[in-house]
Order: structure tokens, then sequence, then C-alpha cells
């Protein structure tokens, strides 16, 4: 069931220099503040607009990132002064970024784009043709015709893919935003918005290193200190958290914020106006809860369109329900390729559009979903993602076509695959929780190792809305999230191989080791 993988190693210190190829000490003193090319002009130039008094509008995205980085640069340009509106395009009715129609509702001043706006083409030129002026801030990759790249007609653009030199590619939309602010405001304290760009790092599955690597980690410290916007502080009195560590931002905090957008086509505006409200705001508390309730929500829908499913045999995996919410599906299709280890599309119908679906992709290691989508591409109205998930939509009537042309693109694909880890846990050392700690933020790009071990349970508890279970020694606590119905399964196995994450967890000023268990086999 397990194996080795080709990192295996002796100690973390090992373990993250066979990870990033160098030295771990280099891994730890990366380059803080990046160029970003542009960020300066088009500082300069937003300084230009604002003295001319113009009208700002931001206009921001749906999910995490998006809702994150509309609400770094709303409290940035007010504290340097300056009003703005904040539109957020609507999930399902509108869909992801600006348009010809939103730029329809600007009449005058100056539009600045967050999370998007790279590839507003025809938007962004109706928009200069209406005599507006256009930032663009972004993180995308930008459009290409002949492997030439074709940009917005905007007046600046701060996205560092838009420049082949540029030095760091990192940043998620809030991260640039982020940028933005530092350099409009230098010398005052954004501290508390830092905290909102690491979050969105995370959540929105950007690679935890270089420049990302010290945001989430600086965050992480700020957070942890009480320093954040009071919408934040809201959330996190619903939330039984003690200490907060990365995978809470992308476990936690994370779905908070795109949840709503899963339920309600303007869910995101309902999140932004919390996470950009001050104090005097006597709602909030109450905003707050609704964002933490509705996450709740989304998450029994998930769980009971999941109950509902039959197994799957068949690898890859395309299912298809009319009864799903829009909002869903990635959740479903992420769900399923985890629980299978394959490729898997799920769809639904497309609101609003008869005859019309909606799909969701999630993929593993070497299988590009995004290209095998582009084998396929005779059947598609559209698609757009990259490796490991994508998004796509089809003519109902081409859905048995496709999955046949899908499931010819993936080839075999195997069942059972033998999960591979990188250390074996003996026993902790201080040397060890000591370096867990030092190159902790993990996440993408920098895995946390996955330890090895064979453990007999104590007295295993089942946690939360019991389908995680935990146990506990004097040593280390075990936590296994989603793993409820796989214990009951194999019968309360007493004695298990198994493989997880360790952690270091705080609670009241005292630290202890956390297995986190990610699977596991009866040896008995």
């Amino acid at each position: 069931m397990f194996e080795r993988s080709k990192k295996f190693s002796l100690t973390v210190r090992e373990f993250i220099e066979k990870t990033h190829g160098k030295d771990a000490d280099d891994f730890l003193h990366p380059e803080n503040h990046p160029e970003i090319p542009q960020l300066k002009e088009s500082v300069q130039f937003f300084k230009h607009c604002a003295k001319s008094h113009m009208p700002v509008t931001i206009i921001g995205d749906y999910d995490a990132d998006g809702i994150m980085a509309s609400t770094i640069m709303k409290i940035g340009l007010s504290r340097y002064g300056v009003d703005t509106k904040v539109r957020i395009p609507r999930r399902f009715s509108e869909g992801y970024g600006l348009s010809e129609k939103i730029i329809d509702e600007i009449t005058s001043g100056l539009v600045v784009t967050v999370d998007n706006g790279i590839a507003a083409i025809s938007a962004i030129r109706k928009a200069k043709e209406k005599g507006l002026s256009v930032i663009v801030t972004d993180h995308h990759l930008p459009k290409k015709e002949d492997e030439k790249i074709i940009l917005p007609p905007a007046d600046h653009i701060v996205d560092p893919w838009a420049y082949p030199d540029a030095e760091y590619t990192g940043y998620c939309g809030a991260g640039i935003a982020y940028r933005f602010i530092k350099e409009l405001l230098p010398g005052q304290n954004t501290d508390d918005l830092k905290v909102l760009a690491a979050i969105a790092t995370v959540a929105d599955v950007m690679d935890i290193t270089g420049a990302n690597w010290i945001l989430v980690k600086e965050g992480l410290e700020i957070l942890n200190q009480g320093r954040m916007v009071p919408g934040l502080k809201q959330i996190i009195r619903y939330l039984d958290v003690d200490y907060f560590v990365e995978s809470d931002f992308g476990f936690r905090l994370g779905p908070i914020l795109n949840a709503s957008s899963r339920l309600k086509d303007d869910g995101a505006t309902d999140v932004f106006k919390v996470m950009s409200a001050d104090y005097r705001d006597f709602t909030l508390p109450w905003s707050a809860k609704l964002l933490v309730e509705n996450n709740q929500k989304r998450k029994d829908i998930t769980k009971r369109c999941l109950a509902e499913l039959p197994v799957q045999e068949e690898r890859p995996i395309v299912v298809y329900s009319p009864d799903w919410m829009p909002g869903i599906i990635g959740l479903i299709a992420g769900h399923l390729c985890e629980e299978y280890g394959c490729p898997v599309i799920a769809f639904t119908d497309r609101e609003g559009s008869d005859g019309v679906l909606t799909g969701s992709a999630r993929s593993i290691e070497g299988f590009h979903i995004k290209n095998l989508l582009e084998e396929c591409s005779k059947y598609l109205i559209s698609f757009g993602g990259h490796a490991q998930a994508a998004g796509l939509s089809l003519e109902k009537e081409n859905l048995a076509a496709f999955e046949t042309c899908f499931k010819k693109a993936c080839g075999p694909v195997p069942k059972g695959r033998r999960k591979k880890y990188d250390m074996e846990f003996n026993s902790f050392t201080e040397q060890m929780i000591a370096d867990l700690e030092i190159f902790a933020p993990f996440g993408n790009g920098n895995p946390a190792p996955i330890f090895h071990m064979i453990y007999e349970f104590k007295k295993p508890v089942y946690v939360g809305d019991g389908s995680s279970f935990a146990d506990k020694t004097e040593e280390m606590d075990f936590i296994a999230f989603g793993l409820t119905e796989k214990y009951l399964r194999c019968g309360k196995p007493k004695k298990v191989e198994m493989i997880g994450n360790i952690s270091v967890k705080h609670f009241h000023g005292k630290i202890k080791p956390q297995f986190e268990i990610l699977d596991f086999e009866s040896v008995e």
C-alpha cells in the first residue's frame, strides 16, 4: 500500500534540500521584495489620477483571492484618502473577470482591476474608447497568438506574467494588490492587509516558496498576535482555533471566504462587505456568523451529493447530475479525485442556458487536465485551466461523445496506486520539532514531509460531524480527517500502518506534536 518516495530522507533538513535542489539555509533566505515590472509606474499614475479627483472603481473576482485583493485595494486606497466603488462579478450570471457589461456601468474615472483583467482585451478596449483610465493588477497568464503575448490596451499593467524578464511570478492576485498598496503607502503599517494576502496565497494554491513563503510566514505571525481587519477578527470568533497554522488558511478560512459565492450569485459581495467593514459596523458580528453558517451549508450540500453517487468503477471518472449546484461541482470533482486517485470531471446544467452543461475538472500527477481537454476540444464550447484543475462547458447532446474522447485521451489509469512517504517516524527529537517549525509554512511547492509509521490506536473518538476521528497519547495527538468511513469499513482496526504529516500544535502557550493521518491500512 505504501512505499518510499524518491525524496526519502532521514531528516527534515535533508528532505527540504532534496525537494528544492538547494541548500536548506538558502531556502530560508529568499528575496523578500522581488521587483515587479511597472509597479512603481502604475502607482505614480494612480497618484496622478487621485490628484485629479477621478472617481475610482475596483473590479474584483468572486473567489477568496479576488475578495482578499478587492479588500486590500479598497482599504489601502482609503488610507491614501481615496474613496472607491467595488464591483465584484456575479459568479453564475456574469462569470469571471471584467466584461463589457461592467464597463457599461462605469461612466468616468479610473478602473483598477484586481486578480483579473490581463485577458479582458475587448472590455478594456471599450473602456479606453469611453475615455476611462485603466490599471490592471493581475497574476494570470496573458493571451498569446503565435507565441506572442497579447496585452489589453490598459494605461498600466501590473502582472509579472506579462513581462518575460520578470524576476518573480509567484504572487496571487491579493499578493500583487498588497505590493501595490505597500508602494503607495511607504512607511505605513499595513500588517493587517498582509494577513489577507497571506490567506489568499494559500487559498489560491500558490507555491509557498520565495517571497510567498515569507509572506505566509509573516502573515501567520501577525494573525496569531491578534492584528487583523475587524471582519476577519469577527469570523475567527466563530472558529475553534487557538493558534493558526498554514493549513487553517487553506482548510478553514479559505472555504468560508469561498462558500457564499458557491451558494449565491452575488455571495462574494457579501463576503467583501464583511472583510472591508470597520469596527463601527454594528451588523458585523451577525454578517460574519452568516458566512460561517454558509460554509457549513456548503459542506452539508457537498456531503449529500457525494453520498448519492454510486461507487465509481471506471477510470477516469465523468459524472453528471442536473440536481447539483454549479458552485459545488469543483468540490465534488476534487473529492472524487482524492478518493479514487484519477482524473475526474463533474457536470451540471448551466443556469439560464438550456441544453448547456458546465463542468469542473480535477486531476492527478501525470495527467495534465488542460492538455487532455485540448484533445477533446471539438466537443467543447469553452475550457480553460492548468495541469490539475480546469473548467469547461459543452452542449448536453455532446456529453457521451466527449466522455468517450476524454477516456481515450487519458488512456489506462491504474487503480489503487501505491502511496508514497518521505520519512520513517520512530520518535520525536528536538531537532525534528525545530526543523518542522523553521521550514514551515508548508504547502503547494513546499510540501510537508509525509511520515510512515506503525501505530496502535489507544482510545479513538469521533470528532466534528463524525466523519473524522482522533486519538491521543501523552507524546502526540493523532487526527484523521474524513477517514471515519474507512475506519469503520476496515472493522475498527487496533493496529495500523499509516502515513501522514506532522505539525506542531500550539494551545494555551504549550506545544504538542500532531500527526495528521492521510491514509492507513490494517495490519491485523
